[in-house]
């Protein structure tokens, strides 16, 4: 199974949990702007990040459609 980290940017982060993606999102990252990213990629625990707007509100099918996607775009398998 793939797993994200699941970088979260902007002010009103705390507002996006709990985060659709369940068993799927192996971390949460927080961070308060974009010129964050890097630090959070280079300590994030997984392979992938799923960038989110703090203010977003995914539906549950958003991260399994999105690595769907990775996996036939990549030849990968689950």
């Amino acid at each position: 199974m793939t797993t994200v980290t699941a970088v979260i940017a902007g002010p009103q982060r705390a507002a996006a949990r709990p985060l659709a993606g369940g068993d799927l999102v192996a971390e949460v990252v927080e961070i308060a702007t974009l010129a964050h990213v890097r630090d959070a990629a280079e300590r994030a625990g997984t392979d992938l990040l799923w960038l989110l707007d703090g203010a977003a509100a995914p539906t549950p099918e958003a991260l399994p459609a999105l690595l769907d996607r990775v996996r036939e775009a990549f030849g990968l398998t689950s």
